[in-house]
C-alpha cells in the first residue's frame, strides 16, 4: 500500500513527500562535492519502498515519524559505502535540530554544561556531539547507535572536566579511549591518528636557521633547504607510521620492526622508489615547443629540463636519465639536426653540457629526487670522458651520480687525461655505479642493466619505475641457524624471501591505488 502521511515532530500528520528526502541528501552530496545528479532520488526511492513495507502494511496503518525516515536515510548512506556523504547528511540533521531548538524554549542544561570551544588547525567552533557521531560512522565505520553511545560518553567528560577550550586532538584521544572501552579494536584501527607529539615536532626545530648576515653574503640557498629539510622530516615521520600502520601486514610489520628485513622508503610509501628513463623521451615531449621561433636556439636537452622535474616529483629515490649514443650528441646542439651534429663532432655538440649538469643539479636542489645519468655502452669514449670530467667538477651533495658499464670505466681510466682524473674522484666520493653485462647476451635481446631494480629490453621504451626494495638481513639468519647448518639458514632465508616478497606485493598494491602508474612500467 503506497505511503501516504508522515508524523511530524509534534505529533501533527502531513503528507508524505519523496522528493524532501531526496532533497536533503543532495544537500549531503554537495557539501561533499559528489556529482550524482541520480543518486539522491534513488536512496529516497529505496527509504520510501522501506518506509511501505514496514509502517503500511499493518492493519492500524501507523505512519512514521520524521525522526525514523532520517534514521533509514542515514542507513541507507551508509550500507551503500557513501560514508562521507552520511556523514555531511548526520551535521546537516544536527544542523537543523539546533535551529529548531533555537526557536523553542530550551530546557535546563545537563550538570556540568557549560560553553566549550574546540578548535582544530583552521579555526575553533562550539561543541557538537553531531561532529562526533558523524565522525565515527564515516571514519569508524560505526552504527547509528554505537556512536550516538561513544559520542555521549565524551561528552559528559569533557562536561565533566570543566575546561572551556580544548583540541580535536583532545577529543580523539577521548574517543579512542572509550573505543578500547568498548573493546571497538577494528574501530579503532580506523580512527587511530598519525599525527606527532609537541615534544617531536620541537626536536624538529633543532637545525638553525642561516643569519640575516650569511643570507647577505649569499648564502640565500641555505633558508629554503633548512625550510624544505624540516617540512621532509615532520613529513617523513607521519608517513612513515602511516605505512608501517596501513600498507603492511602485521607480519611484515613483525618482520621489519624485529630486525630480519628492513624496508626501503617507508618516508614516502606512495611513490616510487627509483626511476629510469630515456632522455630521448622527454625530447620528444617537447617536439611542439621546439618548433617556436623564440625556442630554436634551445638544446633539447634544455627543452627536457621541465618534463625531467616532473617526473623526479615521483620518485622517493632518485631519477636516472639514460644517455644512450643514437640521441646523445644531438641533444647538446642548438637548433641543429642529428646529421649537422654529427658532423660538428662530439666536442662541439657538448659544448652545453655543464650548463645542463648545472641545471640538473639545481633540480636536485629545489626538492626534486636526485636525478642520476645512465650512459649506454654504445656512447663514443670521447664523449664519455668529457661527461665524466664534467660531472666531476659538481661537487654538490645532491649531484648526480652516474652510471657506467665496466668496459666504458676501465677506457676512461686507462686514457690518462681529464677523464681519468674524473672518474678517479667520482669514485671516491662514491658517485659511480659500476655494472657489467656482456654484449653478445645484448644483441640475444638480454636486458641491460640501467639501475637498481631496473632492467630494459632492446626495443623497450618509455619510463621503468622500481616500487621499493627489501634488505635481507642474512647475517642474523646464519646466527640464528648455527655453524654448519646450511640446510637450517637456507630454510629460514626461503622464509624470509617469502615474507620480503608478500611485503613488496603490499606495498605495490597500496601505490597502484594511491598513484596510478600512468603508463610507467613497474619493477
Amino acid at each position: 500500500m503506497p505511503l501516504t502521511f508522515v508524523r511530524k515532530r509534534d505529533g501533527r500528520l502531513a503528507a508524505f513527500d519523496e522528493r524532501k528526502i531526496a532533497a536533503a541528501i543532495q544537500k549531503a552530496q554537495d557539501a561533499q562535492g559528489e556529482d550524482d545528479p541520480t543518486f539522491a532520488s534513488e536512496v529516497a526511492g529505496v527509504v520510501r519502498l522501506t518506509l511501505e513495507d514496514r509502517f503500511a502494511s499493518g492493519p492500524a496503518e501507523e505512519p512514521p515519524d520524521i525522526e525514523e525516515i532520517q534514521d533509514l536515510v542515514e542507513r541507507a548512506l551508509i550500507e551503500l559505502g557513501r560514508t562521507q556523504v552520511a556523514k555531511a547528511y548526520i551535521l546537516y540533521r544536527e544542523r537543523r535540530s539546533q535551529a529548531r531548538a533555537a526557536l523553542e524554549t530550551k530546557a535546563a542544561p545537563p550538570a556540568g554544561a557549560h560553553a566549550v570551544q574546540v578548535q582544530d588547525a583552521q579555526a575553533s567552533h562550539p561543541w557538537s556531539k553531531a561532529r562526533i557521531v558523524a565522525a565515527l560512522v564515516a571514519e569508524a565505520e560505526l552504527s547509528r547507535e554505537t556512536a550516538e553511545r561513544v559520542a555521549t560518553t565524551v561528552e559528559a567528560r569533557v562536561w565533566q572536566s570543566g575546561l572551556t577550550r580544548i583540541s580535536t586532538s583532545l577529543v580523539r584521544e577521548l574517543v579512542d579511549n572509550e573505543l578500547v572501552n568498548l573493546g571497538l579494536d577494528a574501530a579503532l584501527r580506523r580512527q587511530v591518528s598519525f599525527g606527532l607529539p609537541v615534544a617531536d615536532l620541537r626536536r624538529a626545530f633543532v637545525a638553525v636557521p642561516p643569519t640575516f648576515d650569511a643570507l647577505a653574503h649569499g648564502d640565500a640557498g641555505r633558508e629554503a633547504q633548512w625550510s624544505r629539510s624540516l617540512a621532509e622530516r615532520v613529513s617523513a615521520q607521519v608517513l612513515r607510521r602511516f605505512a608501517l600502520a596501513e600498507v603492511f601486514s602485521q607480519r611484515t610489520l613483525d618482520r621489519h620492526l624485529a630486525g630480519d628485513l628492513h624496508l626501503e622508503g617507508l618516508e614516502a610509501p606512495q611513490r616510487w622508489l627509483t626511476l629510469a628513463a630515456p632522455l630521448d623521451l622527454f625530447q620528444e615531449s617537447q617536439a611542439e615547443v621546439s618548433l617556436q621561433a623564440d625556442s630554436a636556439s634551445i638544446a633539447p636537452a634544455f627543452q627536457a629540463l621541465g618534463a625531467l622535474a616532473d617526473l623526479a616529483a615521483s620518485a622517493a629515490g632518485h631519477l636516472v636519465v639514460e644517455l644512450s649514443a643514437s640521441d646523445f650528441d644531438a641533444a647538446f646542439v642548438q637548433g641543429r639536426s642529428p646529421e649537422r651534429a654529427r658532423r660538428r663532432g662530439p666536442a662541439a655538440s657538448l659544448a652545453d653540457l655543464d650548463g645542463w649538469l648545472a641545471a640538473i643539479e639545481g633540480l636536485s636542489r629545489s626538492g626534486a629526487a636526485r636525478i642520476d645519468l645512465a650512459l649506454s655502452a654504445g656512447v663514443e669514449p670521447q664523449v664519455a670522458s668529457v661527461l665524466v670530467s664534467s660531472l666531476a667538477r659538481r661537487t654538490h651533495p645532491r649531484a648526480s651520480k652516474l652510471h657506467l658499464e665496466l668496459a666504458q670505466a676501465s677506457h676512461i681510466a686507462r686514457e690518462g687525461d681529464a677523464g681519468a682524473l674524473g672518474l678517479e674522484r667520482l669514485l671516491e666520493e662514491g658517485r659511480v655505479i659500476v655494472h657489467w653485462s656482456a654484449a653478445s647476451g645484448r644483441e640475444q635481446g638480454a636486458p641491460r642493466f640501467v639501475s637498481g631494480g631496473c632492467w630494459r629490453f632492446s626495443k623497450e621504451r618509455g619510463a621503468l619505475a622500481l616500487g621499493g626494495s627489501v634488505a635481507l638481513n642474512l647475517p642474523r639468519l646464519a646466527l640464528r641457524a648455527g655453524p654448519w647448518r646450511e640446510e637450517r639458514f637456507l630454510e629460514a632465508l626461503v622464509e624470509l624471501a617469502r615474507d620480503a616478497a608478500a611485503g613488496l606485493a603490499e606495498l605495490a598494491r597500496f601505490q597502484t591505488r594511491s598513484a596510478p602508474s600512468r603508463g610507467v612500467a613497474r619493477e
